[in-house]
């Protein structure tokens, strides 16, 4: 780290004793790591945002496509059932999707 503090200190043409240097070296080096470790921290948080998001995205997929299904399972006389089932079967998907929502928004 002193050696990186020293080239630093040369391009900018400042002069500070070694020992101010030495001084410096310690807090930069803390500083580096707790950048550092909220950088793995932050790329974690992004990561599981992406997984989770993902795994919505399919099962909204797999909703959707059974929505669509159980929408076209009654006999064309059925009007009723259908609708009922269609109105059914799209709130609950809709309230996934609120709670995936949720869920993904609560990670960020």
């Amino acid at each position: 780290m002193t050696n990186l503090i020293s080239t630093h200190r040369e391009a900018q043409g400042i002069r500070l004793p070694a020992r101010r240097t030495a001084d410096l070296a310690k807090p930069i080096a803390q500083a580096v790591e707790r950048a550092e470790g909220e950088a793995i921290v932050n790329s974690a948080r992004v990561h599981g945002a992406g997984y989770v998001t993902h795994l919505a995205l399919g099962q909204l997929h797999i909703l959707s496509r059974e929505e669509h299904a159980i929408t076209n399972d009654f006999p064309p006389d059925d009007l009723n059932g259908r609708l009922q089932a269609e109105a059914r079967a799209r709130t609950l998907v809709d309230t996934f999707v609120g709670v995936a929502a949720v869920i993904i928004g609560s990670m960020a």
